[in-house]
């Protein structure tokens, strides 16, 4: 899958997920500053791993794991684990 796509796939989920207008999202941006939760945060994974037929480490919350800081983050793992689709 093309870079662009998972951005804007990222990008759609956290926007319903955290019910935040698109201007409010900014993949650099920090969890809690886009009023996410450790249940929205969990949420998000598990509809990407579906969305995306990937397995993340186990998460419970977005301080868990240093490399999930923020939506770049994730963007890159998804980019990274789908790069031979």
């Amino acid at each position: 899958m093309k870079a662009r796509a998972i951005k804007i796939a990222v990008r759609n989920f956290i926007i319903t997920q955290a019910h935040i207008k698109e201007s409010e999202y900014h993949a650099d941006k920090a969890w809690c500053d886009m009023r996410f939760d450790s249940l929205d945060f969990v949420e998000l994974v598990m509809d990407l791993e579906e969305a995306f037929n990937v397995e993340f480490p186990d998460v419970t919350g977005p301080g868990d794991y240093e490399q999930f800081r923020t939506p770049n983050d994730v963007i890159k793992c998804l980019i990274e684990k789908t790069k031979d689709d």
